[in-house]
């Protein structure tokens, strides 16, 4: 077990909206709805859908916050802690941002746990009021684990911590399949494509995948997106709700699953843009006789050796041959 400090920025290390390859995630805080001064229990949904609870902390920090929100842990008087339970996916390193907050010069020091076992004490320098950074590699403890980071000092009279930026490596990624960077780090449950063309008529689906037609193109404001297990179209008459979306971005949609004509659809509730620097997948080579074919419904397609010999401007601006 090595205790370090290889993490030695005082912005935090991992960025929560680009965490990389690395199976890195992190707890920003961002959903902490916490603004008492005194030091309270109290529980909230972090990032991931992970349940956070705390004692004897509070979220009122005034000038000591490191990047917006955070937790101020009182001391061992308080029985100040933060921990989650059942996190998936097992961790091999951790590290935290951490602040000495007020004025005292009393010790002030934190211990993690994992699984209830320790594996390391950080003692704050007292003497510096920037961030500093608690790291642990080679946990590797594997499957679901107990997270928890404890005040250590502060018995008698506080020792104010400043927490911010919990991070963890994962041995396996989370188990309901959020791999960081593939846009679902906020627990929304997004659905593979082929199955919300199955979805009964009227159901709230989430959808991912690269646009593959212009805005516009079929009438309305919609547009087709495909995944590797499909495509659908999606459908919306506001311009200013795809403002911001081009051919080629990786989209997320809210939305129903509808019909129209015949053909499956999304009814767009709302729609985010996930990444605007993804490669258009290629399209499938078919023949005319197969331009029909449920197979291909809603997929990126191309035909060879044909010859257009007639064009027909529909209602809603749509053309069709």
């Amino acid at each position: 077990m090595v205790v370090t400090s290889f993490f030695s920025f005082t912005a935090p290390v991992f960025a929560y909206e680009n965490p990389g390859e690395e199976g890195v995630y992190i707890e920003t805080f961002d959903n902490l709805d916490n603004t008492s001064q005194s030091y309270i229990d109290g529980s909230f949904t972090g990032n991931y859908g992970i349940e956070w609870h705390y004692q004897g902390g509070r979220g009122s920090l005034g000038s000591y916050e490191i990047d917006g929100k955070g937790l101020m842990l009182g001391g061992i008087r308080d029985d100040s802690t933060i921990y989650a339970e059942n996190i998936p996916g097992g961790i091999h390193e951790f590290a935290v941002d951490l602040k000495k907050a007020f004025t005292n010069s009393n010790p002030r020091s934190v211990e993690l746990f994992i699984n209830d076992e320790s594996h390391g004490v950080f003692e704050l320098d007292v003497d510096n009021t920037e961030v500093q950074v608690f790291s642990v590699e080679d946990i590797d403890v594997e499957g679901d684990f107990k997270l928890e980071l404890r005040h250590a000092s502060g018995e008698s009279d506080r020792a104010q911590i400043v927490v911010d930026n919990i991070r963890w490596i994962s041995l396996e990624g989370l188990d309901n399949g959020d791999d960081p960077g593939d846009g679902d780090d906020d627990g929304v449950d997004v659905m593979p494509i082929e199955e919300v063309r199955g979805a009964e008529l009227g159901t709230e689906v989430v959808a991912e995948g690269i646009v593959t037609t212009t805005p516009g193109s079929f009438g309305g404001q919609g547009f087709y997106i495909q995944d590797e297990s499909g495509g659908i179209y999606s459908f919306t008459g506001d311009s200013a709700m795809v403002s911001e979306v081009d051919r080629g971005d990786t989209v997320r949609i809210f939305g129903e699953r509808g019909e129209f004509r015949g053909q499956i659809q999304i009814s767009i509730d709302e729609v985010e843009v996930v990444d605007e620097t993804t490669e258009e997948p290629d399209a499938v080579i078919i023949g005319i006789d197969e331009i029909s074919s449920v197979e291909y419904d809603g997929f990126l397609v191309a035909l060879t050796e044909v010859e257009v010999t007639e064009m027909i401007r529909e209602n809603y601006d749509t053309d069709y041959w």
